[in-house]
C-alpha cells in the first residue's frame, strides 16, 4: 500500500531541512534563530548595508548635503586660494572635499558621532591633513566627572589603543544622548526596532517565496492501517520536494480519498504583510527626518506637484540646513578659529532648486515693499534675503507723484503745472523772473547748497554704517561673546577720523557761501581775488572750530550705543538681542544725519555770506530768506547789518546747534536790495 501511495504521488528520496522553523519563530515574535549564510541570530547587525531604507535615507542626506558648495570665508569675503583653502578642498591624500563630507555625514547618521583627526599642525597652525576616524574605534577618556573629557582613546590593531589629545580631534554629534553628555546619538539607533522588524518581514517573505507560497499544515492519512514514523518522514519530505519550490507554487496536488490537507499557518493577507512593511518604511523615514517619497514609496505617486515641491523644500529647511549650520559652527570654532579667528565656513544654499520657489516669493515680496517705500536694508533684514547691507540702503523712498504729508500740513505746496513746466520750483535751467516768489528765489540760491548737503549726509551715513558693522561683527566673530568684546569694538571707532571725513564737505559749504555772496554784490575784480585768498584762511579757521563739534557728535553717538549694550547685558539678553539693540541705536543716529548735515552746511555758508556782506556790501541792511525751513516759516523783516533778527541771531546758523532754532535750519541771509518782491 505504501509503495502504491508513493508511486501515485510521485514521492522520491528525502529533502534537506526547510525554513519552517524560521516561519514559526517569526510568528511567535522571537528573534531569528536559524542557521545559514548571511542570516543573523539577533536581527540586523549592520543596518546601513543590510536594510535598503536605511541605506537610502543616509545616502540621500549625505549625497545632497555634500554637493552643496562649502565656502571658505574671511569676514564677508570668500577665499578661493591659499593653504587653508587647499586643506578644505582636499583634506587628505585619498579624499577630496566632497568625498570627505559624504563620509562624515554617513558616519554621523550611522553612529551619531564623527571624529575628525587633525594631523600635525605646521608653524602657521594649519594641519597637514584631516582624517575621519572610524566611530566604533573611538571612545572618550573621562575624568572624575562624566562631563570631564581628558582625551580620546583610538583602537589601532588588535587590542592596542592610542591616546589622542582633545585638541587633535574635532568631534561632531548628530544629537545629544541623554545618558552621556559627551557622545552623540544617531537616527540609526532610534530606528533599530523598525529596521529589525522590516528585516524579519523581508526574510519571512524570502522563505515563503522559497517554499513556493506553501503554508505549514497537516497532511492526514485516512486509509486503513497506520503509517510508521519512517513512512511519515519520507512522505513529508517528498511533499516539500514536489510542491515546495517557486516553480511548483501553482501545481495542483492530486491525492486519492485516503488523504486530506489542513493548513495551520497564517496567510500573508491575514498578517497584513504589505501594510506592515510600509509602516516600517515610514517609521525609518521619520527617524531620519526624510520625506517618505524619497524612499520610492508607491504612495508618492498620488502626491501633487505642489506637495512634492513643499516636501523637497521642507527636507532642506527642516533637515539639511540645520544640520549644515551645526557642522559649520563646529568646524569654524574647533578648527578654523585656531588658525585665524576671522575664518569661517558656510554652506551656500543659494542655488538649490528646491529652495528657489520660496526665495523667488520673498523677492516678489521685497519688490512690493520697496515699491511702497521701505529701504532695501530694512527689507533684506526682514525677509532674510542674504544680501549685504549697502551704505546707501537705509534711505526710505516714496513714489515720485507723492509729497510728504508734513509738507501739506505745514504749508501750501506749489505743484508743477502741465501747461507751464517752467513753474517747477528750484529748476536750475530757469532764471528768476521779476515776479518770482521768495520760495523760488530761495530755491535758486540754495540749489548748490542742497547738492553739498546731500554729499555730507551720504558721507555721514556711510561712516556710521561702517561703525555699526564693526561693532556687530565683534559679536559674530567671537564664539564666547561678552560685554567687553562689544564695548572694545565700539571704543575702536575713531571719532577724529569721523570728523576729518566730514570737513571737506563743510569747506565746500563755506566756499559756496563765499562765492555766491560775491555774485550778489558789486566789488572790483582785484578785491575779489584778494578776498578769495583770504577766504581760504577763514574757511580753515571756521572748520577748525567745527572739528571739535563733529568729534563730540561721534562720541555722543558712541555713548548712546554703549548704553544700549550695557542695558542689554544687564537684562541677560543674548548676542542676537544685543545686536538688535545696536542696530536700532545706530539706525536712530543715522536717521538724524540729514538734519545734522543741513544744520552744518547752511550755517557754514551763511557765515561766509555774512562776512562778505558785513565788510564789502554797499547795502545798509540784510534780509532773512526762508524756504522750506520748518523752524522759520516766512521771512523776517530786513535789519541793518550788525543788528539782531527777531530770533536773536545776526544770520541763520549763528552759534550752531547751541541755539535750538538752528537745528535743521535751511534759511539764508541776503542783501535786502537783492529781493525782487
Amino acid at each position: 500500500m505504501f509503495e502504491r501511495i508513493k508511486k501515485t504521488l510521485g514521492f522520491q528520496g528525502a529533502e534537506t531541512r526547510t525554513d519552517a522553523a524560521l516561519v514559526q519563530a517569526f510568528l511567535r515574535g522571537d528573534d531569528l534563530p536559524f542557521q545559514g549564510e548571511g542570516v543573523f541570530d539577533h536581527g540586523v547587525q549592520d543596518p546601513y548595508s543590510q536594510n535598503i531604507a536605511v541605506f537610502r535615507c543616509i545616502n540621500i542626506i549625505s549625497s545632497s548635503l555634500s554637493r552643496v558648495p562649502l565656502r571658505l570665508m574671511r569676514k564677508d569675503r570668500e577665499i578661493t586660494g591659499g593653504k587653508v583653502y587647499s586643506l578644505m578642498d582636499s583634506p587628505n591624500p585619498v579624499q577630496n572635499g566632497i568625498e570627505f563630507m559624504n563620509m562624515l555625514l554617513t558616519q554621523l547618521h550611522i553612529s551619531g558621532n564623527c571624529f575628525i583627526y587633525v594631523d600635525e599642525r605646521n608653524s602657521d597652525k594649519i594641519p597637514r591633513s584631516l582624517m575621519l576616524l572610524p566611530p566604533g574605534a573611538v571612545s572618550p577618556i573621562k575624568g572624575a566627572s562624566i562631563y570631564d573629557l581628558l582625551g580620546w582613546k583610538v583602537k589601532t590593531k588588535g587590542t592596542k589603543y592610542a591616546e589622542v589629545s582633545k585638541s587633535d580631534v574635532v568631534h561632531i554629534k548628530y544629537s545629544s544622548d541623554p545618558n552621556d553628555p559627551i557622545m552623540g546619538l544617531g537616527p540609526t539607533r532610534i530606528a533599530r526596532l523598525a529596521v529589525d522588524t522590516d528585516f524579519a518581514a523581508a526574510v519571512y517573505n524570502r522563505s515563503v517565496m522559497k517554499n513556493g507560497g506553501l503554508p505549514s499544515g497537516i497532511l492526514s492519512y485516512k486509509g486503513p492501517g497506520k503509517l510508521t514514523e519512517e513512512m511519515k518522514e519520507e512522505i513529508r519530505q517528498s511533499w516539500y520536494r514536489t510542491y515546495g519550490s517557486p516553480r511548483s507554487s501553482s501545481r495542483l496536488a492530486v491525492t486519492n480519498s485516503d488523504w486530506s490537507f489542513q493548513a495551520t499557518g497564517t496567510s500573508q493577507k491575514e498578517m497584513e504583510f504589505l501594510q506592515a512593511r510600509r509602516w516600517n518604511l515610514v517609521d525609518i523615514a521619520r527617524a531620519f527626518n526624510v520625506p517618505v517619497m524619497y524612499l520610492n514609496d508607491d504612495s508618492a505617486g498620488t502626491l501633487s506637484e505642489a506637495s512634492i515641491t513643499i516636501q523637497r523644500r521642507m527636507f532642506y529647511e527642516e533637515n539639511l540646513i540645520p544640520l549644515a549650520r551645526k557642522i559649520e559652527k563646529i568646524i569654524t570654532s574647533e578648527l578654523l578659529s585656531k588658525i585665524d579667528n576671522m575664518l569661517r565656513v558656510e554652506f551656500d544654499f543659494s542655488n538649490i532648486a528646491a529652495l528657489q520657489v520660496d526665495y523667488n516669493a520673498r523677492v516678489d515680496a521685497a519688490r512690493e515693499l520697496h515699491r511702497i517705500g521701505f529701504s532695501i536694508n530694512q527689507i533684506n533684514e526682514r525677509l532674510d534675503l542674504g544680501l549685504k547691507d549697502e551704505p546707501w540702503g537705509d534711505d526710505h523712498l516714496v513714489p515720485v507723484n507723492m509729497v510728504p504729508a508734513q509738507d501739506v500740513v505745514d504749508h501750501s505746496v506749489q505743484l508743477p503745472s502741465s501747461d507751464s513746466p517752467s513753474s517747477i520750483v528750484d529748476s536750475p535751467a530757469e532764471e528768476i523772473a521779476g515776479n518770482a516768489s521768495r520760495e523760488q528765489q530761495w530755491g535758486k540760491l540754495t540749489r548748490d547748497l542742497h547738492k553739498i548737503d546731500k554729499k555730507f549726509t551720504n558721507k555721514m551715513r556711510r561712516m556710521l554704517l561702517s561703525h555699526r558693522s564693526s561693532v556687530l561683527r565683534s559679536l559674530v566673530d567671537s564664539s564666547d561673546y561678552s560685554i567687553d568684546i562689544a564695548r572694545e569694538a565700539l571704543g575702536k571707532v575713531d571719532s577724529a577720523a569721523f570728523a576729518e571725513g566730514l570737513i571737506p564737505m563743510l569747506i565746500s559749504g563755506y566756499g559756496e557761501g563765499h562765492s555766491s555772496a560775491l555774485e550778489a554784490i558789486q566789488i572790483p575784480e582785484d578785491t575779489v581775488k584778494s578776498l578769495s585768498r583770504q577766504a581760504i584762511q577763514e574757511a580753515a579757521d571756521y572748520c577748525s572750530g567745527r572739528y571739535t563739534t563733529l568729534i563730540q557728535l561721534c562720541e555722543e553717538a558712541k555713548d548712546l550705543v554703549d548704553q544700549e549694550i550695557c542695558t542689554g547685558y544687564s537684562m541677560g539678553e543674548g548676542a542676537e538681542e544685543i545686536r538688535e539693540r545696536i542696530r536700532k541705536a545706530y539706525n536712530k543716529i543715522i536717521g538724524k544725519a540729514k538734519m545734522i548735515s543741513r544744520t552744518e552746511i547752511f550755517a557754514a555758508s551763511n557765515f561766509a555770506r555774512y562776512r562778505i556782506f558785513e565788510g564789502y556790501s554797499s547795502e545798509e541792511s540784510i534780509s532773512w530768506l526762508s524756504g522750506d525751513c520748518s523752524n522759520h516759516r516766512g521771512a523776517f523783516e530786513s535789519i541793518k547789518l550788525g543788528s539782531l533778527f527777531p530770533g536773536g541771531l545776526r544770520y541763520p546758523g549763528e552759534n550752531g546747534e547751541q541755539d535750538s532754532q538752528n537745528i535743521g535750519c535751511s534759511c539764508i541771509v541776503v542783501p535786502s536790495g537783492s529781493l525782487l518782491v
